[in-house]
């Protein structure tokens, strides 16, 4: 189970829940997403294998040396999606986005519920302007970040946004995959997801959004983000 605190206070719990095959054995996971304790959308797809080829390559991405002579500060240091992060194809993104994974309710034999899961990595440029005094001036830049965004929304269309450095991602992405409910050795995301988890720790800078009236802007959060 992982949880990422909203700026409104309130908590987004991801539960992966076992799937399991006609002899009860459980092979992959869905999603429950509940803010606070009430239910807020059941995503499906079987989507355990697709989260942890992603943990293990934002994993690989901050150990790249490639990656760290482009990003210098290793939160930055993401993979581009692709195949290797499960990507598809998805509509409605911004410029400067792209989509590691959108989940939603697809099959009879996934959760029930409607609502949508997704994560895009996105880039961003803040204008840090001159710095220092009289000979230590130095001129102003443009200082370049990436962060990867998780986005849910509710059936009601409410959603939820949680900004995310690499090790970040990493993290939670381990708690959610670490001991889906119902489920048990078999039910375990592949090797890779769960020790990707344990090495990185952080905390999120989350935000909230209603679907066509979200603010660009987000603030991190002095609260603990990644809870067990």
């Amino acid at each position: 189970m992982g949880a990422l605190r909203c700026v409104d206070g309130s908590v987004l719990t991801v539960v992966a829940v076992a799937c399991h095959d006609q002899t009860g054995t459980p092979y992959e996971i869905t999603l429950d997403l509940r803010r606070g304790r009430k239910p807020f959308a059941s995503v499906g797809e079987r989507c355990g294998f697709r989260l942890s080829q992603l943990a293990a390559s934002v994993t690989a991405a901050r150990e790249d040396p490639q990656q760290a002579a482009a990003w210098p500060d290793p939160d930055d240091s993401f993979p581009e999606p692709g195949p290797q992060c499960g990507e598809r194809a998805g509509g409605g993104l911004r410029s400067g986005e792209r989509e590691y994974f959108s989940l939603r309710s697809r099959d009879r034999s996934d959760l029930p519920g409607s609502g949508e899961f997704r994560c895009v990595l996105r880039d961003s440029a803040e204008w840090l302007g001159r710095r220092g005094a009289g000979a230590q001036v130095q001129p102003g830049g443009w200082r370049l970040s990436r962060r990867a965004v998780i986005e849910a929304w509710g059936a009601d269309g409410i959603g939820l946004r949680a900004v995310l450095t690499s090790a970040e991602l990493v993290t939670f992405l381990g708690t959610v995959l670490k001991e889906p409910v119902g489920g048990g050795a078999a039910a375990r995301a592949p090797a890779g997801a769960e020790a990707a988890g344990k090495k990185q720790a952080g905390t999120s800078r989350p935000a909230r959004r209603q679907r066509g009236r979200v603010p660009d802007g987000s603030a991190r959060s002095r609260l603990p983000a990644l809870r067990t």
